[in-house]
């Protein structure tokens, strides 16, 4: 993912807080951070790890909303999921982290779950690869399409190359 979008998209929107965002199924919509959103994106709730009968409530048509690639994956993917990215104004998190929640431990669980209302909250909605891998299954499958050369992700693009030790 190259954050230069993600950083951009926040400025533009004039968001406190920017979520990085990819559509979700079902299953991993329940191990996830999913939000609702309107037509510009804007978070209206966010639920962490939501409970089926409270995700039942919160599925979009994900094209329709821009954040599906296409008709098959916004039929297969109907949910608007956190990856755990986070842009902030810099004073926001501040205020936060320092006076607001000093205790708090996870952003989605803690802070963010708490502050839709409050702040205004963009979802970014990232379109390139990218895997939840919080279980055993979920790393083991990412780890097996990257060996057999059937993952989405490009270890080889000469625009966007990756670098394995510092070039100084």
């Amino acid at each position: 993912m190259d954050y230069t979008h993600l950083i951009n998209y926040h400025r533009y929107k004039g968001a406190d807080v920017t979520i990085a965002t990819t559509p979700a199924d079902e299953d991993h919509a329940t191990h996830l951070g999913v939000l609702t959103v309107d037509r510009s994106a804007n978070v209206l709730e966010f639920h962490e790890k939501p409970p089926r009968t409270v995700l039942a409530t919160m599925s979009i048509d994900t094209l329709e909303y821009g954040f599906a690639a296409n008709q098959a994956e916004a039929k297969h993917k109907p949910y608007v999921a956190s990856m755990g990215m986070y842009v902030f104004k810099k004073k926001v998190l501040q205020e936060l982290l320092n006076n607001r929640f000093p205790k708090a431990i996870d952003f989605s669980r803690d802070i963010l779950s708490l502050m839709h209302g409050e702040l205004k909250i963009c979802a970014y909605p990232h379109k390139g690869y990218w895997e939840d891998v919080g279980s055993l299954k979920d790393y083991y499958e990412a780890n097996m399409e990257l060996a057999a050369d059937t993952s989405r992700l490009r270890l080889f693009d000469r625009d966007a190359p990756l670098y394995t030790e510092a070039r100084v």
